[in-house]
């Protein structure tokens, strides 16, 4: 996927809702290939960490 940085910009969100269910490891998975498949209009390498919480939410 090749896009244009501008619109990368104006296209981009980040959803930070928590539903409290963990994430399963097929959907895991799938997530960290799409961003190895994935290159950036900066030639930078890409770094995606997940948090994992061992509190129980309300």
């Amino acid at each position: 996927m090749q896009f244009p940085a501008k619109e990368m910009i104006r296209k981009r969100k980040s959803v930070r809702s928590f539903d409290g269910k963990p994430l399963r490891a097929e959907d895991r998975a799938a997530l960290e290939a799409f961003v190895q498949a994935q290159t950036n209009p900066f030639a930078v390498p890409e770094n995606v960490h997940y948090i994992i919480s061992y509190e129980k939410t309300k």
